[in-house]
This record gives structure tokens, C-alpha cells and sequence, in this order.
């Protein structure tokens, strides 16, 4: 039984080399390959939070599918995850949703204006439940990601979010796929490939093209040899 697969990315340069392995067929900004083994759907979703929510919340809503995998590339806190490797998110969450006060960021949740353990927030995250993926028998390494609206370029914005968060990793759009998708109760998936450290913004230490070719290999394995392990992800 083919496994319908629904792969959201922000850009399409982020997978050009995915899209480049199978004859999909272009309408907007959706990709479609269909055969007897697969059946994977790409969507180009845009940049960003509102984007990303309003173009797969409108694909989900249109098209049943078993599986959405978020699949891109991301800036990382962590030295230790080396440059160019795939990740798998397992707990993400919005960053930047809350209050300045007077310099100190409070989320939503802090400021009691919303339920931290309402469905699907978990303790105020979006925790994958269930999945694990192996890439040549290796699992991937699982990390935790923040969500934000403006990618962090200066030591300050740095220290604040790695202080509130100790997160792994950064993105702009990771935490809204997980939100959609288990609101929608779809089980999700989001990997990403490291493109560059978090740090004082400095392009040329940026590896995108390493990190691109590596997401594509990933992601190649994940849909031709089924490895993806997961239980019942919704109860």
C-alpha cells in the first residue's frame, strides 16, 4: 500500500536537488510524481510562519495524506552538530510570540493568555510523538527547535533565545508545520539540514550547498526505503 507523502518546504531551492530525481510535474506551487510505488506531493509553502500555516493548513484541508515531513535547511546553537548534517526535530516551538517587557521576552504561556498544555502543546512545545528515521541503519540525530519570525544575526538576540531555550536548532517555519499537521492529526515529520552556525550574522561561513545536497540524500532514502518507524502518533 503506498504511503501518501506531503513534503513542505520554503523554498524550492531548498530541495531542487530532491525535485531533480523524480519527473514531477509543476502546477503553482506544488510538485506531483505518482507511480504504482509512490505518491509524494511537494509543497512550496513560502517563507516564514503566516505563509507556511496558511498553504498547508489549505493543502490539508483539500488532500488526505499519511504523512507531512517538513523538510529543510537551518541554522544551529550547537557546534557539536556538525555542518551540513541532517536532523530530525522532534520538539519545536514558537520562539517569539509574546511580550517585550522591558527587554525580557515573555511567551503567551508565561503570561498565562494561553494554555501551555493545550492540544497540541505539550509544557508550551510541539513534541513529535513516534517517529524515528535511520539513514543507512543510523538513527538521525533528534534535536529540539525554536521557531521565530526574524532569524537571530546578533550575540545579543544569540544569548537571549539560548538562555530561554537552550535550543539545538533555528527556523522560520518548523514549529507551524508540526502545529497544522497535529491539529489536522497527520503525523509529521521535519528534518533539517545544517546550513550554518547561529552566530553573529556572517554568510560566508555558510555551507548551503553542502547542506542542500545532504537534505536531498536524506530525504531520497526516506521515501524510496520506507525508513520510518512510528507508533500510533495521536491518541
Amino acid at each position: 500500500m503506498q504511503t501518501k507523502i506531503l513534503i513542505s518546504a520554503a523554498t524550492q531551492s531548498e530541495i531542487n536537488k530532491f525535485i531533480s530525481r523524480f519527473p514531477f510535474k509543476q502546477i503553482d506551487n506544488y510538485f506531483y510524481y505518482r507511480d504504482n510505488q509512490y505518491d509524494i506531493t511537494i509543497l512550496i509553502s513560502g517563507i516564514g510562519v503566516p505563509a507556511t500555516t496558511y498553504w498547508l493548513t489549505k493543502t490539508l484541508l483539500k488532500h488526505d495524506y499519511d504523512l507531512v515531513v517538513n523538510a529543510g535547511i537551518a541554522g544551529s546553537f550547537k557546534e557539536e552538530i556538525p555542518m551540513a548534517s541532517v536532523v530530525q526535530v522532534v520538539s519545536d516551538c514558537f520562539a517569539d510570540i509574546g511580550v517585550d517587557n522591558r527587554g525580557e521576552f515573555n511567551s503567551i504561556f508565561e503570561l498565562e493568555l494561553a494554555d501551555n498544555n493545550h492540544f497540541p502543546f505539550i509544557d508550551g512545545r510541539l513534541i513529535v510523538p513516534n517517529i524515528q528515521v535511520n539513514l543507512s541503519g543510523i538513527a538521525l540525530r533528534q534535536v529540539s527547535g525554536i521557531t521565530v519570525n526574524t532569524t537571530s544575526g546578533s550575540a545579543l538576540k544569540i544569548s537571549q533565545l539560548t538562555n530561554k531555550y537552550n535550543p539545538d536548532i533555528e527556523t522560520m517555519e518548523g514549529a507551524s508545520v508540526l502545529y497544522v499537521s497535529m491539529n489536522e492529526g497527520v503525523s509529521c515529520l521535519q528534518i533539517r539540514a545544517i546550513s550554518n552556525y547561529v552566530e553573529p550574522r556572517n554568510r560566508k561561513n555558510w555551507n548551503i550547498e553542502l547542506a542542500t545536497t545532504q537534505l536531498s540524500d536524506a530525504l531520497y532514502s526516506i521515501i524510496t526505503q520506507n525508513n520510518i518507524t512510528h507508533g500510533d502518533a495521536f491518541a
